[in-house]
């Protein structure tokens, strides 16, 4: 992909659902910014990894131990993901009970990106115009088992 150039991203592309078997893999964040045309190196605090599973489980973490988020005790329930055919990528993590805030048990919170594009080695997200967006390219850095591309690589 040439990030010199701001291709025109009217909305998110289709993808299958529930599981889009396209984005399966390991994505390590590469480059990010307020548009394609100024995306810059990830910050080395915040470079993180996402793993999207084909059964459905996930992960979402940083590199950096200190940004790492530790559990006392394991969550009920592991962190999941899924796609819808409009585009847009959830990522569901586990959230820790707080009763200081009322909260008694565990609950997830989803992470929604829009997915601009997928690519056999590269995956552009987007976080979402209404919150501030900022765009990501994630590399492939693990390929999934199986011919998910078909005829295109």
């Amino acid at each position: 992909m040439n990030y010199e150039e701001e291709p025109s991203y009217e909305s998110p592309i289709s993808l299958q659902s529930p599981i889009d078997p396209r984005l399966v893999g390991i994505w390590l964040a590469e480059v990010n910014g307020t548009k394609l045309s100024d995306l810059c190196p990830v910050e080395p605090g915040s470079m993180h990894e996402i793993t999207l599973r084909a059964d459905g489980i996930a992960d979402h973490r940083y590199l950096l131990p200190e940004r790492r988020i530790e559990f006392p005790s394991p969550p009920p329930f592991p962190v999941t993901w899924e796609t819808t055919r409009e585009g847009m990528l959830s990522i569901f993590i586990p959230i820790e009970p707080m009763p200081e805030y009322e909260i008694p048990d565990w609950i997830q919170e989803a992470m929604r990106f829009d997915v601009l594009e997928v690519a056999p080695a590269t995956l552009t997200l987007s976080n979402r115009p209404y919150d501030g967006e900022i765009i990501a390219v994630y590399r492939r850095v693990e390929e999934p088992a199986g011919d998910v591309w078909g005829d295109t690589i």
